[in-house]
């Protein structure tokens, strides 16, 4: 089977089980909708529904946009600022781990105590 093909089977498939769940549990309409309502309502609501998402994707691209530009002021003034750079740069001895397993007299007394006991 295509991959096209298994898609199309997998999306028939979740919406027969859809439509059964809807039929079998008698859950009311406005809780649960069939997939045929759905699709119907989105026809009939299509200028409302391309209204929305132009709103909202004009959002995104609004955030993108900005944040592409604070992002690139932010790159200028690290790159132009050793201070700024020395303050936000990670600090490689910070990110190692701070735990060393040494032998103390500790550990070498545990070591004797066990072995006598056993």
């Amino acid at each position: 089977m295509n991959g096209w093909r298994a898609g199309l089977a997998a999306i028939g498939l979740g919406l027969l089980v859809w439509q059964a769940t809807v039929w079998m549990t008698g859950v009311p309409r406005f809780i649960l909708p069939g997939p045929a309502l759905v699709a119907e309502t989105m026809w009939t609501s299509r200028a409302l529904l391309f209204e929305h998402a132009l709103v909202t994707i004009s959002a995104v691209l609004m955030g993108l946009v900005l944040g592409g530009i604070l992002g690139g002021l932010s790159a200028i003034a690290l790159a132009a600022s050793p201070v700024a750079r020395s303050l936000l740069r990670p600090n490689p001895r910070a990110l190692q781990p701070r735990c060393r397993v040494q032998k103390t007299s500790n550990s070498l007394w545990l070591h004797q105590f066990l072995s006598s006991v056993v």
